[in-house]
Order: C-alpha cells, then sequence, then structure tokens
C-alpha cells in the first residue's frame, strides 16, 4: 500500500521521500516552491493523514505533528483519492499561507 501511495504522491511532486515510525508513514513532499510533511496512521482501515508545509513545523516527528496546530487532514480509501484531496487542500493552504 505504501509503494502505491508513494507512487500517486510522485506523479505530483518532485520528491517524494518516506520513513516507518512506529505507528505511522513518515512523507517529505518537495514540489519545487514548498515542502511539506505528510504523516499517515499505518493501522487504520481507511487512509488518513496530516500534511503540515515544513517550514511551518519544528517537527520531523509523527508523533509530535499530531499536536502541532498547523495542518491539514486527509482521508481517503485509496492512494488515488488521497493525493487527490492533498492537492485540494494544498491550493486552499496556499491561500491561507
Amino acid at each position: 500500500m505504501w509503494r502505491a501511495v508513494r507512487d500517486e504522491l510522485a506523479k505530483y511532486f518532485s520528491k517524494v521521500i518516506y520513513e516507518e515510525q512506529g505507528h505511522y508513514m513518515f512523507f517529505l513532499l518537495s514540489s519545487g516552491q514548498h515542502e511539506y510533511v505528510l504523516c499517515m496512521d499505518k493501522a487504520s482501515e481507511f487512509m488518513y493523514g496530516k500534511i503540515v508545509r515544513l517550514d511551518n513545523t519544528a517537527f520531523l516527528n509523527c508523533r509530535e505533528l499530531e499536536y502541532e496546530p498547523r495542518g491539514l487532514y486527509v482521508f481517503a480509501r485509496n492512494p488515488s483519492e488521497l493525493v487527490g484531496k492533498i492537492l485540494f487542500k494544498l491550493g486552499s493552504y496556499k491561500t491561507l499561507a
């Protein structure tokens, strides 16, 4: 499943780096203009995670990022839907930042 998420993210981001962090999967995403941190829960039946601009957080640990007040949550059933929702929310995020 994580490879499918990574492959889908790589279609829209110039750099996708990921690692397992215990109960979570951590992704570092670069779009050229901005970098983002995406943390996803591995145990959930559905896909969900939190995305934050890298310059808006001091955390690179998913457990700590849960308590970061900034960021957007994403919920989906499959990698394609997940990435579509991330891109939609990042459009909103850019107008707020």
